[in-house]
């Protein structure tokens, strides 16, 4: 029986190489056999409500973009049988890091049509909606805002000072992005650090050996995936399969501090530092200790803010890796 393959692109990515090349994708997959329709996002959440009306309808759908990108479509997909190819045109591409997937788009075609398929956990945040987040959220039949906002990531999700970053980022990202690369992320971070406001935060942390126990600090990152970005490992042990969330909290925030975090995801040991701190949890709920709200990230995608809930998703996508 002949596939379905749904191309979900991003014609922006990779300086519009996805678009540039287009009809060579098509063609490509059309002579593996599949028959084959193209979606090409115009702004925010296309990629998530695409994916989703196309889950169950078709065999394979692919991302084509960066680790935003994907993220919206895996969203859609989640829990479904219907399998997500990437190809990865992004600025950081972390996505393609963690599984050595490559950032050709030839050979990443041609990994998707000759790949395993692998049924991978993911992380899922429930957060409390931002301004934002509230209006990009489809029209309600009734005029009562929802009262959370749910999101999965594959690969990290971030909270605190990296989401701030994430923010600036994004707000600037047609002048940074294109200027910069993956550098433009760094230098905000630098120029944002004593700008910013760190927040004590208060994460409470459950599995099923122990009795919930909280921990607090300024700055937490809860990783599925190994690489954060930049080759950096901050969530070194974590395993998309294990059925766990890896979570990485710093208890002080200063230079300093940071220095030790970064060095501890470059050599792969945390424990080296009294002030970072490293878990493994199924559930984590997170809650700002002072009165501002603090912003959340999900694969680099700002998603709500404090206080949230994350947890594991075993097994909940089916990823041709």
């Amino acid at each position: 029986m002949t596939q379905k393959l749904l191309l979900i692109l991003n014609p922006i990515s990779g300086n519009r190489k996805g678009k540039k090349h287009l009809p060579w994708m098509i063609d490509f997959f059309e002579q593996h056999g599949y028959l084959v329709d193209v979606y090409q996002t115009e702004k925010s959440l296309d990629a998530l409500h695409r994916a989703q009306k196309a889950k169950n309808h078709y065999d394979v759908v692919v991302a084509v973009g960066g680790d935003g990108t994907i993220n919206e479509v895996l969203n859609g997909l989640a829990n479904t049988k219907t399998k997500l190819g990437v190809v990865p045109l992004g600025t950081e591409n972390v996505l393609a890091q963690e599984f050595k997937l490559s950032q050709n788009f030839r050979q990443a075609c041609k990994h998707i049509v000759s790949g395993s398929v692998k049924q991978v956990d993911l992380g899922k945040v429930t957060a409390t909606p931002t301004v934002y987040d509230q209006a990009r959220m489809p029209p309600q039949k009734t005029k009562i805002k929802p009262s959370t906002i749910t999101r999965y990531f594959i690969l990290m999700s971030g909270i605190g000072f990296d989401a701030h970053v994430a923010q600036v980022v994004a707000e600037k990202k047609m002048i940074l992005k294109k200027l910069l690369g993956s550098a433009s992320y760094h230098l905000t971070a630098v120029q944002e650090f004593f700008r910013y406001t760190h927040q004590p935060l208060e994460i409470t942390l459950f599995d099923e050996t122990s009795k919930p126990y909280a921990e607090q600090g300024y700055f937490v990152v809860v990783g599925n995936a190994k690489y954060y970005g930049s080759m950096l490992q901050l969530t070194h042990k974590a395993d998309m399969q294990d059925g766990y969330l890896d979570v990485l909290l710093m208890k002080k925030m200063n230079l300093f501090n940071v220095f030790q975090c970064l060095l501890g995801g470059a050599i792969k040991n945390h424990n080296l530092f009294d002030d970072t701190s490293y878990f493994k949890t199924k559930k984590l709920v997170i809650r700002t200790i002072g009165k501002q709200p603090v912003l959340i990230h999900v694969d680099c995608e700002i998603t709500g803010q404090t206080p949230a809930t994350i947890e594991v998703c075993p097994r909940a996508l089916h990823l041709i890796c």
